[in-house]
């Protein structure tokens, strides 16, 4: 049977809502218990989780403590940007409540956007934040007083006009992007007050500014972290990424690959690189606006996906073993090819995460050498004429492929040599 609304009385109302906190709470009891009892488990088994958070696999003999050390001191930029987010949040809530701005959150909101992982994020969110909010906050305040008429067809007009110029500006120039949601917050929350549309514009530029400003001396002063550290870290990773990928594909032209370890590895490569673009164009932004006196990031950048790009050559010439008689004459060269590229890759990785001048990549060009030698030796029997054309094309691919790694690590080498500021 359905009772209606109106036949349940005060006191069963109360009775009802009684309940539902006994429940609640007694929900409540059960998640904490729940929460307690496997943290418990997480202690006495060592799992290497914490409420969640991996912090590395149980170990014979290590403390929890330990690995959870370790685990701290693997994220400490994650730690740190939420060390810089909570100042952020916390000091923008305060100086906005002293100031008794109308919609402090807005402020606070806004220090916790521009906070970023680097400073270099940080100054360019806080500049795009800012532009968008003063261009979209003027224009929509001039809609708004152009047009101060309340009815519906009046204010979709204005809706209209203070948004499709704001849009198109934003796709061609990305940064502005927030300059159509600012327009449409002062038209809908002025419109329909003709002396609010101003005010309105006033007060949503000084809260974003304020917030804008606190983000950014939050990120400047709060354990700061520079994009081109990170972008040498990066760099660094990569570069052992890639001396980790020249064994095994080199030993595809002798072997069948480990293809599930080179998809591995070729998503790690190709994620940061990703990053490593980000933090360039960040690095850039610091360098420019004389927050970092560091060289260009963009050489170094440029470097290394060069070098990717070669990697992806030796990957197509390695795709498959070669002929056996090919293969076997060409597997000496090849190893001594490959333990002399991962050294010297490993030589240039140190040396920018030392910023050191990396040693001559001597090695490396004796190895290129016997290998072109054993190239030469194998036309010279004739073997070349008996094979197809592809196999042929693959050990020449090869060759080149090699060439371009010695030229481009060379060109490495003078970047890490402004690194060690001897350029």
């Amino acid at each position: 049977m359905l009772v209606s609304r109106e036949s349940v009385s005060l006191p069963g109302l109360r009775r009802q809502s009684a309940a539902r906190g006994a429940l609640q709470t007694l929900t409540n009891a059960l998640k904490l218990s729940s929460m307690v009892h496997a943290t418990w488990n997480w202690r006495r088994a060592g799992s290497g989780l914490l409420w969640g958070m991996p912090i590395g696999k149980p170990e014979d003999g290590v403390p929890t403590a330990a690995r959870f050390a370790a685990w701290l001191a693997r994220n400490k930029g994650e730690l740190r940007l939420v060390l810089r987010i909570t100042a952020a949040s916390l000091l923008a809530f305060w100086i906005a409540h002293m100031l008794e701005l109308h919609r402090g959150y807005w402020a606070v909101l806004t220090a916790v956007i521009i906070i970023q992982v680097n400073l270099g994020g940080s100054l360019k969110a806080a500049v795009d934040r800012l532009a968008g909010t003063l261009s979209g906050g003027a224009y929509g305040a001039l809609i708004a007083i152009l047009l101060p008429e309340t009815g519906l067809l009046w204010r979709t007009l204005a809706l209209a006009l203070g948004v499709a110029p704001l849009a198109l500006l934003a796709a061609f120039r990305p940064r502005l992007r927030l300059a159509p949601v600012t327009a449409i917050i002062v038209l809908l929350g002025g419109v329909s007050q003709t002396t609010a549309a101003l005010p309105s514009a006033i007060d949503r530029m000084t809260e974003i500014g304020l917030g804008s400003a606190i983000g950014f001396a939050v990120s400047l002063f709060v354990l700061p972290t520079r994009a081109h550290s990170q972008l040498k870290e990066d760099a660094v990773g990569l570069l052992e990424s890639l001396a980790e990928l020249t064994p095994l594909l080199l030993a595809g032209l002798t072997q069948p690959q480990d293809s599930a370890r080179l998809n591995d590895l070729n998503q790690r490569i190709h994620k940061a690189l990703d990053k490593l673009d980000g933090l360039a164009e960040e690095a850039r932004q610091e360098r420019a606006s004389r927050l970092a006196d560091e060289p260009d990031p963009e050489p170094l950048r440029r470097s290394i996906r060069r070098l990717c790009y070669d990697f992806v050559m030796i990957g197509r010439a390695a795709s498959e073993p070669l002929p056996p008689p090919i293969a076997e004459l060409l597997a000496e060269p090849l190893a001594d090819a490959s333990a002399a590229l991962v050294v010297t890759l490993s030589a240039c990785s140190r040396a920018i995460a030392t910023r050191r001048v990396p040693p001559p990549p001597e090695a490396l060009v004796r190895a290129l050498a016997q290998y072109e030698a054993a190239m030469g030796d194998l036309g010279r029997r004739g073997l070349f004429r008996e094979l197809a054309s592809e196999p042929t094309m693959r050990v020449f691919g090869l060759a080149f492929a090699l060439g371009q790694v010695s030229r481009d690590i060379d060109d490495l080498a003078e970047r890490a040599r402004e690194l060690a500021g001897e350029a």
